[in-house]
């Protein structure tokens, strides 16, 4: 019992009797739908793939990124090669507007993926294997995957100054899992939408896991994650504890970063450029996000 209660659960306990197949399922959904050649990875030196995980209906919130952090003239002027993609699932049947929206719009920015399942709370983590999917197949040239919402800013040249540090003292390039970690009670509360049933998980205390706003990857990484999400009983709408989980049967250790935030912080200009800054999440506030935008970019500052 204690080894189920404790908090550093073994999941052999847990999970005792529980023994998943995932494959047939997954390769019904997890296969995207939307096709073209221009949403690709050819690049023979792809530094880092960015999969910002949105719904449907949030072409705003996906706009304002590409209008800010992840604009193509921002992206180029980067010191490595780094493209920015949007996952998504599929729109509500009974609403065929959104569904012409949504070509429009990728007809113009050719950067949506867009899974075979319904795009809902409860199937976030069936979004986000799909993101590590479609990376497998298709991005597996790049060194790094950022996972990350549509509601965060990211200054990409500190991660990617950050990863060739790592890099550089051979702590970067393979079996990195790196954010902001998280541990918590499993909420049994059947009102709350983050509610995580006994039959889901048996245990009091998720493993410890990098909060949902943003973490990274490195590559090789990807299809180990994928393999082990095959056997493994999902937790259907907590994806973020979800990697948590498939990491520690991987036996990878989550790496601390604190400039990976899942709370606002400062947002002054001096604040943002400090090398110490990854990832803000900024929970729906999108002047927030336009305003950091604008300190960010500001020429008069000097720091």
């Amino acid at each position: 019992m204690y080894m189920k209660e404790c908090d550093n659960p073994d999941l052999d306990v847990i999970y005792a009797g529980k023994v998943a197949d995932n494959a047939r399922y997954f390769k019904t959904v997890l296969k995207t739908v939307r096709e073209s050649s221009e949403v690709s990875c050819v690049e023979q030196d792809l530094f880092m793939i960015v999969l910002i995980s949105s719904h449907p209906a949030r072409k705003h919130s996906r706009d304002t990124i590409r209008g800010t952090w992840a604009n193509k003239d921002f992206l180029g002027s980067l010191s490595k090669k780094v493209k920015v993609f949007f996952l998504i699932g599929q729109p509500d049947p009974l609403n065929p507007a959104l569904r012409l929206t949504l070509d429009e719009e990728h007809d113009q920015n050719r950067d949506l993926l867009e899974g075979n399942f319904l795009d809902t709370f409860k199937n976030l983590t069936l979004k986000h294997m799909f993101g590590l999917t479609w990376t497998a197949d298709h991005c597996s040239n790049a060194k790094y995957f950022l996972k990350g919402d549509d509601d965060v800013f990211a200054n990409l040249e500190n991660i990617i100054n950050l990863l060739q540090e790592m890099n550089s003292h051979g702590r970067g390039l393979r079996k990195l899992y790196l954010g902001d970690g998280g541990r918590e009670y499993r909420n049994r509360d059947q009102n709350s939408k983050y509610h995580v049933s006994s039959e889901e998980y048996s245990g009091r205390v998720f493993p410890q896991y990098c909060v949902g706003g943003g973490y990274v990857l490195s590559v090789d990484l990807v299809v180990h994650v994928l393999q082990e999400a095959l056997r493994t009983p999902m937790l259907s709408s907590r994806d973020d504890v979800f990697v948590g989980i498939l990491m520690k049967k991987l036996q990878v250790p989550l790496v601390y970063n604190e400039g990976f935030l899942y709370t606002m912080g400062p947002t002054d200009t001096c604040s943002l450029r400090d090398k110490s800054f990854m990832v803000m999440h900024v929970h729906d506030n999108f002047e927030a996000l336009l305003k950091i935008w604008r300190n960010f970019v500001k020429t008069d500052v000097q720091c």
